[in-house]
């Protein structure tokens, strides 16, 4: 009951229709338009508490940096700040998001908790939060 009334009083400005994806074609097939998704919808899922919070992430990826882009893309549209994307060398097992201090952030719980990574109390340099993406990067080609 209490949801459809949510829905009965909304006003039609409330909502967004996403029944037109961007599309481009190439070689006769059809792909979705990345860049012109992100610009169109960027911000549709925005939430203040992550800027209030005012952390900001580095992402570490292995060997896809498409991967580390899209998902960059992604938290910047939520409303998290990402200042840096880097390369390591070294393979990790597992995604595993790092924070310095002994509580954590709602921003690194949200990431560890989104990605099914690892939260572990560690050192950073670039920025307040890593997210190393290790067995995630695979997941999120977008290809």
């Amino acid at each position: 009951l209490y949801l459809w009334s949510l829905f009965v009083l909304a006003k039609k400005s409330d909502f967004a229709s996403l029944d037109t994806y961007p599309i481009r074609t190439a070689k006769q097939e059809i792909f979705l338009d990345e860049d012109n998704l992100a610009k169109r919808y960027q911000g549709l899922l925005y939430q203040k508490s992550y800027r209030d919070e005012k952390s900001t992430v580095q992402i570490i990826y292995t060997k896809q940096y498409n991967s580390a882009v899209m998902i960059s893309r992604i938290l910047e549209g939520v409303g998290i700040r990402v200042v840096d994307i880097s390369q390591q060398n070294k393979q990790p097992k597992v995604c595993t998001v790092y924070e310095v201090g002994e509580s954590f952030s709602g921003t690194s719980q949200d990431l560890s908790q989104f990605f099914h990574c690892n939260l572990v109390e560690g050192k950073t340099w670039v920025s307040d939060i890593i997210l190393e993406l290790a067995d995630v990067e695979p997941l999120w080609t977008g290809k």
